[in-house]
C-alpha cells in the first residue's frame, strides 16, 4: 500500500474504490480532526472487519465479515442498534491454492509472497491466524454474504462506514461483491490514530512541554487533575512503544487501554474492540480542549516517519 493511501482518512461523497477522493490527516490539527468526526454525529456508524485470505481481491476471497451499528451518543454510552456476522467458505481456486502444491493456483501464491514485506509459507498460515475453520460454525457462499452485508447497511438511513485500514476492507468489500456498495462516508482508524492519537499522547507526556506551556495556565485545583492524565498518557505510550516507536496496531493499542484484545483477527471480536477503542480515542482527543496542549511538532515527526517507512519497504 502506498503512501498516498495510507495518509487518507475520510471518504466523502464517492463510491469506496480505487482512486477515490479523500480528506488527509496530514496537516489537520485534533480540533479539526474532531469537528470533521463531530459532523457525523447524527448518522449511524458501522464499525465493520473482514477477514480474507490475502491482500489482493482480484484473487483472493474475504473469509468472514462482521459489523456492528452503532449509534454514538456524543461516545459516552454508544448505543448498539444492530449487529451482522458471517463466515464464508472457500471457492474452489482457494482450496486448490491450499490443497494442491502443484497447481497453478498455488505456483502464483508462491510468486507473490515472495514479493511481499511480511511472507507466509504456507497459504493454511493466513487462515490458522484468523481462526478459520471451527467445528460448528455454518459457512455460508461469499457472494451471498456480501449481498447481506451491504443491504445491513443500506438499511440504515445515513450510515458512515469504520474500519481499521479501511480500504483494504473496502477494496474486498467492493472487489468481490457484484453489486457494489452505495456513496457512504467511511472513516479509516488508522491515520486517525497514527497521526492524531499518538501525537496527542507524546505531548501529553513531553515534560518540557507540559512544564512551559500548559501546567503555568491552570489553576492549582487542576494541576493534580492534569498530572493523572499525564500519568494514563504515559502507560498508555509505553504500552504501545517499541523498537520502531509508537505503533497503531490494533492489539497494541487495545492492550495499552485496557480493552481485551483475546481474539484479535477475528472479526466480530475485532469488530467490539475497534468501537471501545475509537470510544476511548475519541474521548482523550477531547483533552485538547480542556488543556490546549500542543502536537504539531509530534504529527509532523508522525507524517515524516511514516513517509520514510512506506518509502523502505517499497525498496524491499
Amino acid at each position: 500500500m502506498d503512501w498516498k493511501q495510507w495518509k487518507k482518512f475520510l471518504v466523502e461523497d464517492k463510491q469506496v474504490s480505487e482512486g477515490v477522493s479523500v480528506s488527509s490527516m496530514t496537516g489537520v490539527s485534533v480540533l479539526e480532526a474532531l469537528n470533521k468526526l463531530d459532523s457525523y454525529a447524527d448518522k449511524t456508524w458501522i464499525f465493520f472487519d473482514t477477514e480474507s485470505t490475502g491482500f489482493d481481491q482480484n484473487k483472493d476471497q474475504v473469509t468472514e465479515i462482521a459489523a456492528i451499528a452503532v449509534d454514538p451518543q456524543n461516545w459516552q454510552d454508544p448505543k448498539i442498534v444492530g449487529t451482522y456476522h458471517e463466515k464464508i467458505k472457500l471457492n474452489p481456486d482457494i482450496l486448490r491454492r491450499l490443497k494442491d502444491p502443484q497447481s497453478p493456483e498455488r505456483i502464483e501464491w508462491e510468486k507473490a509472497q515472495a514479493k511481499q514485506y511480511k511472507r507466509l509459507e504456507k497459504p493454511q498460515d493466513v487462515l490458522s491466524m484468523t481462526r478459520y475453520g471451527e467445528k460448528g460454525v455454518d459457512f455460508k457462499d461469499e457472494q451471498m454474504t456480501l449481498e447481506e452485508f451491504r443491504k445491513f447497511i443500506i438499511q440504515f438511513k445515513d450510515p458512515v462506514l469504520v474500519a481499521q485500514n479501511a480500504s483494504h476492507d473496502m477494496k474486498f468489500v467492493n472487489g468481490r461483491l457484484r453489486k457494489k456498495l452505495p456513496k457512504i462516508p467511511v472513516v479509516d482508524t488508522v491515520p486517525l490514530l497514527k497521526f492524531q492519537l499518538i501525537p496527542l499522547l507524546q505531548a501529553l507526556t513531553d515534560v518540557d512541554n507540559i512544564s512551559k506551556n500548559v501546567l503555568p495556565d491552570l489553576p492549582e485545583d487542576k494541576k493534580e487533575e492534569f498530572m493523572n492524565i499525564f500519568k494514563m498518557a504515559s502507560g498508555v505510550l509505553e504500552k504501545i512503544s517499541g523498537r520502531g516507536g509508537p505503533s497503531a496496531s490494533l492489539g497494541k493499542i487495545a492492550d495499552a487501554f485496557e480493552i481485551n484484545a483475546d481474539e484479535w483477527h477475528n472479526a466480530l471480536a475485532d469488530t467490539k474492540m475497534l468501537i471501545e477503542i475509537y470510544k476511548k480515542t475519541y474521548n482523550t482527543l477531547q483533552l485538547i480542549k480542556k488543556y490546549g496542549v500542543k502536537t504539531f511538532t509530534y504529527h509532523l515527526k508522525a507524517v515524516k516517519k511514516h513517509r520514510y517507512v512506506m518509502k523502505m519497504r517499497k525498496r524491499k
